[in-house]
């Protein structure tokens, strides 16, 4: 079996504008001499500008952690210094999984390590699997809301402490849905507004 692994460059934008296209491209080609010489034969692909993508076989989850930060303190033949690489795993592709989705889910481990010092490579895990799943149920399940009319607006009073009286109301959105029950708008509005609903 084979696990999919995607190395992102941290604040790559930052390193842009700081060095350069040329030198960033440089560093990232190093990034990938430096591992497919010491791992072998691997399929390797771009992602996106600050992402890599190598599928390798299924080693542990440990074997993987101490490779990459290996790797991650290899004397790059670049003028880029200090610039932190982060990975993250989705382990055991099953034969008939979705590609796309299989990209998806390698990065979310990446949101975990950004700006956290220290730590290098995360796994895909099955409390990742779970906020995933809820995530898709409640953009699933946006378009029967708006049509059955399950957000509610409420209205929270402004109490003005000068004049004693009420100023105004801050009008607040709630999803009551049928099978979870209340939704505060911390759990969909992002949600809503990355999918195209607001």
């Amino acid at each position: 079996s084979y696990d999919l692994v995607i190395m992102e460059i941290e604040s790559f934008e930052t390193l842009l504008e700081r060095y350069g296209r040329d030198k960033c491209e440089t560093f990232a080609r190093s990034i990938v001499t430096n591992i497919t010489s010491r791992i072998g034969q691997i399929l390797i692909g771009r992602v996106e500008d600050s992402q890599i993508a190598l599928l390798v076989k299924h080693v542990s989850f440990e074997e993987h952690k101490k490779f990459m930060e290996y790797c991650m303190l290899a004397d790059y033949e670049s003028p880029i210094r200090n610039a932190v690489v982060n990975c993250g795993i989705y382990p055991k592709i099953e034969r008939e999984a979705n590609m796309n989705n299989v990209l998806k889910f390698a990065a979310v481990p990446l949101t975990k390590l950004r700006n956290h010092y220290g730590l290098y490579v995360a796994e895909f895990d099955d409390e990742m699997r779970n906020k995933v799943e809820h995530q898709a149920f409640i953009v699933d399940s946006a378009k029967k809301a708006i049509e059955e009319k399950e957000f509610k607006v409420y209205y929270q009073p402004k109490f003005d402490p000068e004049s004693q009286c009420v100023g105004g109301a801050e009008a607040l959105v709630r999803w009551i849905h049928p099978e979870i029950g209340f939704l505060s708008p911390a759990d969909f509005i992002p949600l809503l507004e990355a999918n195209g609903f607001i």
